[in-house]
């Protein structure tokens, strides 16, 4: 069984980017404007 990575890091971007960092070293960009873009918010 795959294990998930720990996130280490969370830095913003621009308006709705989201930098995560992972234990490994891995780092990728998480797009929120999906998101933000519910009636919720």
């Amino acid at each position: 069984m795959q294990q998930i990575p720990k996130i280490t890091a969370i830095k913003t971007g621009d308006k709705t980017l989201l930098r995560v960092t992972f234990e490994c070293g891995t780092e990728k960009l998480y797009d929120c404007s999906k998101l933000l873009a519910r009636p919720e918010f």
